[in-house]
């Protein structure tokens, strides 16, 4: 059966899969995006326990050395590596063209995270940035996405500062929400033939 072929059957298999299958869906996102991405919120965790820093200042600290890129790379080449095992074992498989397909995206944002985390540009322990474009002597490269100081708005009730994600960070974690919705498709396409 193929998605293209029977696309009514595909969306009543891919419905009782989470019917049935719930707690290996929970077990899945659980051990791969929690623990996984444990490099991402840990600091944050962190920062709120020592209380010496703002939980959001230290998110974006996290942004800006590209750790959501590296977990995004991470969890997909887990979450895809069933595709290989299938192609090497000649087995056919259901749904393959929508194996394949999503193969190809998770392959491709693979390519994307990891171009954007080597462009990142690391922190200088400042909370700054230490690349400068004058310097010769610098070898990081720029920003895909330029690199925008976060916009910051005042709170009108209490008159506090207020700082957002500038466009390189929601970029990030727009990239990592994909990627994350990206390998629950592939746990569902390598599992939905056993329920």
């Amino acid at each position: 059966m193929d998605i293209w072929e029977k696309p009514r059957e595909w969306i009543v298999s891919v419905y009782i899969f989470f019917k049935i299958k719930t707690v290996h869906i929970v077990i899945f996102l659980a051990v791969n995006v929690l623990v996984g991405s444990m490099g991402i919120w840990m600091p944050i965790l962190a920062s709120l326990a020592r209380h010496d820093m703002y939980a959001f200042e230290e998110f974006s600290k996290v942004l800006l050395a590209g750790g959501p890129y590296i977990f995004d790379v991470a969890y997909l080449a887990g979450s895809s590596s069933f595709l290989v095992y299938e192609y090497l074992d000649g087995k056919v498989g259901s749904y393959r063209r929508w194996k394949t397909l999503l193969g190809i995206v998770a392959f491709l944002l693979i390519i994307l995270c990891t171009q954007l985390s080597a462009l990142q540009t690391p922190p200088d322990g400042n909370g700054g940035s230490s690349y400068d474009p004058n310097s010769a002597s610098s070898l990081t490269a720029p920003h895909l996405v330029p690199p925008s100081s976060p916009v910051e708005l005042v709170d009108k009730k209490s008159h506090r500062t207020v700082s957002t994600l500038s466009l390189s960070e929601n970029v990030q974690v727009c990239i990592t929400i994909f990627a994350i919705f990206v390998g629950l498709g592939l746990f569902v396409a390598d599992r939905i033939g056993d329920n």
